[in-house]
C-alpha cells in the first residue's frame, strides 16, 4: 500500500502494486482502500477517467469510503464536471473525521479557485492546513489566493514554506517567481522581473519534466517582460513545450485556451503574425466571450479603432501594437486577464 500511494515512484511501480494489494487483500474495506490510494494515483499522471473508475469500485465495495469520494471529485473536476465533483467533496466531509474534513476542505478549495472565488480558496486551504500545516497542495492553494488578492508578502511565506519543506519540489520555486511577476506587474519594483526569472530557472532545476502551467507562466515573462529578461525566441520555445505537455493531459476549455493565447502572443512577438491569428481563433473557438473583453479592452486603450467586427489578425496586430508600446493596459498582459 506504501509503494501505491508513493508520489515519488513511477506510475508502472504504483499501479503495480497498488493492483498486487488488491489481489491480496481479503476483505471488501481493505480493497476499497486500495482503489482509492490507486484512484488518487491516476490522479497524479493525469488520468481522471481512470480515476473516476477506481474510485467507483472502491465505493461499490465500501460505500463509506470517503477517501474514494475525494479522489472520484478531483476526477469529475480535472473534466470540468463541477456539480458531481462538488457532490463528492461534500459528500467526503459529512464524515466524524479529521482526514475526511480536510480531503473535503481541499478539493472545495481546489473549486473555489476555479471559480476565481479567491478569498474562499484561501479560508478553505487554511483549515486544511489546521491539520497538515506542511500539505503542499493547500500550501500551493493558499499562496495563489494570494497572489490572485495582490497580498504578495502572504504569497511569499507560503512559496518559502513550501520549499523549506520540499526543497526538490518545482512548485516552490514557481510560486514565487509567479508571486514577483504579479507584483511586477501590479506596480511592484522592475527588480521583480528578474527575481521572477531566476525563481521560474530555479524550479526549472529541480524535480523531473516540468509542468505545463511552470513552462506557460516562464515563457510569459520572457515574451511580455521588459527588455532587461525578455528574450522570445526562449519563450517560443518553452510555450511550445507547454503546449504539448498540455496537450498531453486533460486540461479543461477555459485552462487549454491559457496555453493557445500564450502562443499567440509568442509568435506574434516573434514575427510569426499570421500564425498568432490562428491560434487565436482556437483561444475564440474555446472560450468565445474573449473576443468581445479583448477588443472593449483594447479600445479602451486606444489602439483598436476599428469597428466592433474586427478580424482576428486586426486584433493580433493591436495586441502587438500595443506590447511594443509598453502601454499600461498590458503591463498585466491584456487577455490574460480577460480570462
Amino acid at each position: 500500500m506504501n509503494r501505491c500511494a508513493d508520489s515519488e515512484l513511477s506510475y508502472e511501480i504504483r499501479a503495480e502494486a497498488c493492483g498486487a494489494f488488491v489481489d491480496q487483500e481479503p476483505s471488501k474495506e481493505g480493497k476499497s482502500a486500495a482503489f482509492a490510494v490507486w484512484a488518487f494515483a491516476e490522479i497524479d499522471f493525469d488520468n481522471p477517467g481512470l480515476a473516476i473508475a477506481r474510485a467507483d469500485t472502491a465505493l461499490k465495495l465500501f460505500p463509506h469510503n470517503y477517501l474514494a469520494m475525494a479522489a472520484r471529485g478531483w476526477g469529475y473536476m480535472a473534466v470540468a464536471d463541477y456539480d458531481r465533483a462538488r457532490s463528492d467533496f461534500y459528500q467526503a466531509g459529512r464524515y466524524d473525521s479529521p482526514n475526511a474534513r480536510m480531503q473535503s476542505n481541499l478539493g472545495l478549495s481546489a473549486m473555489a479557485w476555479e471559480f476565481e472565488s479567491f478569498a474562499l480558496t484561501r479560508q478553505l486551504a487554511t483549515d486544511v492546513l489546521k491539520t497538515d500545516p506542511k500539505h503542499p497542495n493547500a500550501l500551493y492553494l493558499r499562496a495563489s489566493a494570494a497572489v490572485a488578492m495582490q497580498e504578495f508578502d502572504d504569497a511569499f511565506a507560503d512559496a518559502e514554506a513550501l520549499i523549506s519543506a520540499y526543497p526538490d519540489y518545482p512548485v516552490g520555486f514557481e510560486l514565487k517567481g509567479f508571486a514577483f511577476l504579479e507584483r511586477a506587474t501590479h506596480g511592484g519594483a522592475s527588480i521583480d522581473y528578474s527575481s521572477a526569472l531566476q525563481e521560474f530557472e530555479r524550479a526549472l532545476a529541480v524535480g523531473d519534466e516540468p509542468s505545463a502551467r511552470l513552462l506557460r507562466r516562464y515563457a510569459w515573462l520572457l515574451v511580455t517582460g521588459p527588455t532587461e529578461v525578455r528574450n522570445p525566441a526562449k519563450g517560443l520555445d518553452l510555450m511550445q513545450r507547454a503546449m504539448a505537455e498540455a496537450e498531453r493531459t486533460v486540461i479543461v476549455p477555459k485552462q487549454m485556451a491559457l496555453f493557445h493565447h500564450g502562443m499567440a502572443v509568442a509568435l506574434a512577438e516573434n514575427g510569426r503574425i499570421r500564425d498568432a491569428e490562428i491560434e487565436l481563433d482556437v483561444v475564440l473557438e474555446k472560450f468565445p466571450s474573449a473576443r468581445s473583453r479583448v477588443q472593449k479592452a483594447l479600445a479602451g486603450a486606444g489602439y483598436l479603432k476599428q469597428s466592433p467586427s474586427a478580424t482576428l489578425y486586426e486584433l493580433i496586430g493591436a495586441i502587438h501594437a500595443c506590447f511594443e508600446a509598453s502601454c499600461d493596459a498590458l503591463s498585466v498582459p491584456l487577455i490574460y486577464k480577460t480570462f
